[in-house]
């Protein structure tokens, strides 16, 4: 169905979120930690070097456990929700609710 593809869709994106902001976190996390000032690229190029890229995501499985049904739900629920309005606002399009809204 088309929920079940929505949903889908918000899971991917789980995914995504937590593979491109695991390491950014990482990367805050240690930053704040550390008694004396480092740049965003010298911690960065410390931990490669010292632990390796698989460093950058230690302890993602928390995360993604959150991320991923949090955002099925969410995308599914708001495009749900869209086509809900669209259809009872009596527009062709869902695009057409921000200039019904105005």
């Amino acid at each position: 169905t088309k929920f079940k593809r929505k949903d889908e869709g918000g899971s991917c994106c789980g995914v995504m979120e937590c593979i491109i902001c695991q390491p950014l976190d990482i990367l805050k996390t240690r930053l704040q930690l550390t008694a004396h000032p480092a740049s965003f690229r010298s911690l960065t190029s410390i931990l490669l070097q010292e632990r390796g890229l698989l460093q950058f995501y230690r302890g993602v499985a928390a995360p993604l456990a959150g991320m991923v049904p949090k955002n099925a739900v969410w995308l599914a629920s708001n495009e749900e929700i869209k086509t809900w309005l669209t259809q009872r606002a009596g527009l062709q399009h869902p695009n057409s609710l921000i200039r019904f809204q105005a």
